[in-house]
């Protein structure tokens, strides 16, 4: 299959923010519906991150912190399945949509809404944590160049991501209902969070990565070494931000502005391996937690197992 590499940065000043670590330019892959489409599936590429503390940035991998090989504007083959396949039979409202996959190279779950240098040990620079500035060019891009019509009533968006890109769908899904706020009206803007649930995890010796505080305090440490925020409504009503990264923290206030629908194992492997849990007691402890964080909170707030798709 043929995708376009867009490159934002390379295309206009206006974009000039959206950077990988190391400031190359930010960069999505491009593969327009066969037949005109109104309908977009937008997908957030994951890869952990990197804070300084659970996970050094010295040790970040290349290829999630520069941009992607191909020039901007070139052709170039990706063999994304899923929720980008072509065959009708997976999904026929999907199989004929726009799609769009972002490289991910921000290493800040897509939250970092900071356009300057940052500390970092990835370089003696420093690093950009600019995944919202991503986010936002890609968006507008897509708006300004590529067909993504807000004014049309028969545009349909999937938002989603995966792990780190999921965590980033959910963090960052306010940024796509301000840039389309008719479809978000109309309940045309959809997200789909895959492995993006975390919850509020606290065991001594099983802490995630190198840290050695909770979950909790590790993710505000994050946020700040980001320059990052959370879902704005989420960190307007919480009385500590660090609730917006679990599960349930920010779906009552995400899924009451956006239908939302999450996939989340309650053994998930890569949550557990890097919080080195390998099985036995402390397992068990993990599958309940998760899924007592499932469990209805209230009749307004509602969280796992009540997530319901509305892609139509």
């Amino acid at each position: 299959a043929q995708y376009e590499s867009v490159k934002p940065a390379l295309r206009d000043a206006a974009w000039s923010a959206a950077r990988c670590n190391d400031g190359t330019p930010f960069a999505f892959d491009l593969r327009l519906a066969p037949q005109p489409s109104n309908a977009w599936v937008i997908h957030l590429q994951g890869g952990l991150f990197c804070d300084d503390n659970a996970f050094p940035c010295s040790a970040r991998g290349a290829a999630l912190t520069t941009t992607t090989p191909e020039a901007d504007a070139s052709l170039h083959a990706r063999n994304l399945a899923g929720i980008f396949s072509r065959s009708a039979g997976a999904d026929p409202n999907l199989a004929a949509a726009n799609h769009v996959q972002a490289h991910y190279c921000s290493s800040d779950f897509w939250a970092g809404a900071t356009t300057a240098r940052r500390p970092s040990t990835g370089s003696a620079q420093g690093w950009y944590f600019s995944g919202r500035a991503n986010v936002d060019a890609l968006l507008s891009i897509l708006r300004q160049r590529y067909g993504l019509d807000d004014s049309n009533p028969a545009t349909e968006v999937l938002f989603s991501g995966s792990s780190a890109g999921g965590f980033g769908a959910h963090l960052v899904i306010a940024q796509a209902e301000a840039q389309l706020p008719a479809t978000t009206a109309a309940g045309r803007l959809r997200l789909f969070v895959d492995a993006g649930w975390m919850t509020d995890w606290d065991v001594a010796g099983f802490r995630m990565g190198a840290a050695t505080v909770s979950d909790r305090d590790m993710w505000r440490m994050a946020r700040a070494f980001w320059g990052g925020t959370f879902d704005p409504d989420c960190e307007a009503s919480e009385a500590d931000e660090a609730s917006c990264m679990f599960g349930p923290g920010w779906y009552p206030y995400v899924a009451a502005r956006v239908p939302t629908f999450v996939q989340q194992s309650s053994i998930d492997s890569s949550f557990m391996s890097v919080h080195g849990i390998a099985g036995g007691a402390t397992q068990t402890m993990w599958q309940s937690q998760v899924e007592a964080s499932f469990a209805d909170r209230s009749e307004e707030r509602r969280v796992g197992k009540e997530c319901r798709s509305r892609w139509s």
